[in-house]
């Protein structure tokens, strides 16, 4: 029952398309990420508050809406659960992606010279 509930289109999409993609990167070069981690927690906090506030505008504007049948998570002043787990994950695998690629780019050019 409760994974019925969990297991909604959207975070499985989450799932698959976003946290997995993330979580490899992090299993893959995480002794370089780990060295960034207070620019995590400076995106993390950007991400949030501006995520949060943009979403609460569009939902009290009615820009957009989430169905119940895309997110039955709770919800926080209208906002799903989901959409919070969306604005973290993809603000997190778009700086590992860009660490990493920064990371790659560094060491070729180390290599070239």
């Amino acid at each position: 029952m409760i994974l019925d509930k969990l297991l909604t289109p959207y975070f499985i999409w989450l799932l698959i398309f976003v946290i997995t993609p993330t979580l490899i990167l992090w299993l893959a070069d995480y002794r370089t990420l780990w060295k960034y981690r207070m620019t995590y927690l400076h995106i993390f906090i950007t991400a949030i508050v501006v995520g949060v506030a943009w979403d609460f505008f569009a939902i009290t504007t009615k820009i957009w809406e989430w169905p119940e049948t895309c997110c039955s998570l709770p919800r926080i002043a209208g906002l799903p659960l989901e959409e919070t787990l969306f604005i973290i994950f993809v603000t997190l695998l778009t700086c590992t992606t860009t660490l990493v690629t920064r990371d790659i780019y560094l060491t070729h050019l180390r290599h070239k010279k």
